[in-house]
């Protein structure tokens, strides 16, 4: 027998047993890739999964772009956009369903910019068009904003992100906004203009161009649109609240009086109120994070408070994810406000900034600042300057006043020759020609108190400076209480809450609250300040959200600046007679929401 035959021949015998012994043998059936790939997909393992798919595709002809078009997705789930995109090379989409060529045209949309391709970005947008399924929406305008952005077209890349920000969950707001801040402020003055120009009112982008526009002392092509103020006017109060201040500390008293104000305001809601549970701080890191634990293990929906900055920066430490919704009464000293929450102070920045809009819309752009020598002040002036600079004006010299002497003789004369330019200098004197300078300086600024602003006014007289408007900050009431001495102040417009002027909607007239103290005095405005928390509470989302969002507060016009911040527009006051009133509705309103042009 060949040699052939006797190899073969153990297996033909096999063969020929009976056939049931062959056909009834188990067979191992042969997994299909595909879904193994999809279980490796639903498990995290992108990269085997990618691989499985293009495996099923090699063999399954029909399904070819339907399981490259599945293997991209997996590189891009695993951050490899270059393997994505060379999964899709030969991918025509053409039999694919509206949902198929969604998911391809984003997914070539986001490899294109991976590769700097922002033109060819922008085409497979253009084809996808404006329309997609609500889950891929914000998918979409992302990158719609990347690739306008990328091919140079800052204001469109702005408006896209506006029109993002509904769309996305309150922790990253925050950051979008500062993507639209960033935008505008790079884009030039032409772009910012026409751009702007073709908004409307209500557009999601207008607030925030209408502010790029004024901070360069731009024109506005058309008013900013107002939110309607109503019985819907964003009001949403969490069931239960906890308030902790520093009561019982150091700052006892300034605790009392945020508390009482707090509380009117809850009084005073008419509509529905959370339930409000106090927590005692002492003025430190360890016990503001142990109170704000408390009220997280007592089950509160949000927190106003704490007071001092030290407690505020902790507790912006401790809650980095934005567990717990929170509005800080006041700002950390480093850490931002975590997503979701807001800080609100009664910050000197903001009479600075007041003070450089009103004097640059009523007097001029060159101003001379007076400094009482204060901390106060001097971040007062401080954002003065800084905006006066935004809009091509300038601080012409500043005058720190002594502290130690009522004689502020010397201190005048050494800035006169920052004022006029016809001073001239003998035997160490200054003489005025005509006793009267010839002054560079359209108004001054002033940061002191009544009783310096008292000895201030004849001198700066006598020195030949007069007839100029002074603005000043609201520490110039510490002391303002005798009308007989304060004639003295008379046509000096300074900065202040309009609950201490008048009555605000929303809020307790200041006759009712009778003898409490804490209402009263120095400690007004901390009552002030407590009832404007309340409402603040109460709007937290609406205001984080909505840059057009404004509070008519006790302390001023209150907004977000979009980055954590509450600004605060404050009133304008002046002295008449000795008597202190208010100075006009402007003030009431606010710059910030008017825009108003100098």
């Amino acid at each position: 027998m060949p040699r052939i035959l006797t190899r073969l021949a153990p297996l033909l015998l096999a063969c020929a047993l009976p056939l049931t012994g062959c056909d009834t043998a188990p067979t191992r059936a042969t997994p299909d890739p595909a879904q193994a790939a999809e279980r490796d997909f639903a498990a995290g393992e992108f990269s085997r999964a990618a691989e499985g798919f293009l495996e099923a595709a090699d063999w399954n002809r029909g399904q070819r772009d339907a399981l490259r078009l599945r293997a991209a997705e997996a590189w891009r789930e695993e951050g490899d956009l270059e393997r994505a995109g060379k999964a899709l090379e030969g991918v025509s989409g053409r039999r694919f369903d509206a949902d198929a060529r969604e998911r391809l045209l984003l997914l070539r949309t986001e490899v294109a910019l991976s590769q700097s391709d922002a033109p060819r970005a922008l085409g497979f947008l253009e084809e996808l068009g404006p329309q997609v399924t609500e889950p891929r929406r914000t998918r979409r305008l992302e990158l719609a904003a990347r690739a306008e952005e990328a091919d140079g077209n800052l204001f469109q890349a702005a408006a896209v992100r506006a029109e993002l920000t509904s769309l996305l969950p309150r922790t990253e707001v925050r950051a979008n906004t500062r993507a639209i801040q960033d935008l505008l402020a790079r884009a030039d003055d032409a772009a910012l203009a026409f751009g702007a120009a073709s908004l409307k009112a209500d557009h999601p982008l207008y607030p925030h161009a209408a502010r790029a526009l004024t901070e360069r002392g731009l024109p506005l092509p058309h008013p900013i649109a107002m939110p309607a103020q109503s019985a819907a006017d964003g009001y949403h109060p969490y069931e239960r609240i906890a308030l902790l201040l520093p009561l019982g500390s150091n700052i006892d008293a300034a605790a009392q009086a945020v508390r009482d104000g707090f509380l009117a305001g809850y009084l005073e809601e008419t509509r529905s109120r959370p339930q409000v549970r106090i927590y005692a701080t002492a003025n430190s890191a360890e016990s503001a994070l142990a109170a704000w634990e408390a009220a997280r293990k007592d089950g509160v929906q949000a927190i106003v408070g704490p007071l001092g900055r030290e407690e505020v920066e902790a507790v912006f430490e401790a809650d980095r994810d934005g567990s717990l919704p929170m509005l800080a009464l006041n700002r950390g000293t480093a850490a931002p406000p975590p997503s979701g929450s807001l800080s609100f102070a009664l910050n000197p920045e903001d009479e600075g900034v007041a003070a450089a809009k009103r004097i640059l819309r009523r007097a001029g752009k060159r101003v001379l600042v007076v400094q009482g020598g204060d901390e106060y002040g001097q971040r007062a002036a401080t954002a003065l300057a800084h905006r006066l600079e935004q809009r091509e004006g300038r601080v012409v010299a500043t005058l720190s006043l002594p502290t130690d002497s009522p004689d502020y003789g010397p201190a005048i004369a050494a800035v006169l020759p920052k004022l006029d330019a016809r001073a001239v200098a003998a035997e160490g004197d200054l003489r005025v020609e005509e006793n009267r300078l010839a002054l560079n300086v359209d108004a001054i600024f002033f940061t002191g108190r009544a009783s310096q602003a008292r000895l201030l006014v004849p001198q700066l007289r006598v020195a030949g400076i007069y007839d100029l408007p002074i603005y000043a900050t609201s520490q110039i009431t510490a002391g303002a209480d005798n009308a007989r001495l304060d004639r003295e102040l008379d046509g000096i417009e300074f900065t202040d809450s309009p609950w201490l002027l008048g009555a605000v909607a929303g809020t307790p007239a200041r006759e009712s609250l009778g003898g409490l103290d804490t209402a009263r005095g120095g400690a007004a405005r901390l009552f002030a300040f407590g009832m404007d928390a309340f409402r603040l509470i109460g709007h937290l989302d609406q205001l984080g959200r909505d840059p057009r969002a404004s509070l008519a507060g006790a302390t001023g016009t209150l907004r977000s600046d979009g980055l954590g911040q509450v600004v605060r527009t404050p009133a304008w006051a002046r002295f008449r007679g000795g008597r202190i009133l208010p100075a006009g509705e402007e003030g009431l309103i606010g710059d910030e929401l008017q825009f108003d042009q100098p």
